[in-house]
């Protein structure tokens, strides 16, 4: 009887603070609901709409509009002739 108290002893002790942490993981895996990943993957991306073929007349003047406001912005005050 003795020789088996003096192993118990011998034996390396079991660090609690990480046994508890390691049943909160194994827990918290357990508890994954894995299903739902899997079924997004599967699912296709939306798809975006194409864009128009042609611009529209009334969108290139307003695009050349801006063009022409930016162009003088950053060339500062146009010089005098």
């Amino acid at each position: 009887m003795l020789t088996d108290a003096r192993s118990l002893l011998a034996m390396p002790q079991i660090d609690l603070l990480l046994a508890a942490e390691l049943l909160v993981v194994l827990l918290l895996m357990a508890t994954m609901d894995a299903s739902s990943h899997r079924a997004g993957a599967a699912e296709p991306p939306p798809q975006e709409p194409e864009p128009p073929v042609q611009w529209a007349a009334e969108t290139d003047l307003h695009a050349q509009r801006i063009l022409r406001l930016e162009s003088r912005r950053t060339a500062g005050p146009a010089p005098l002739r």
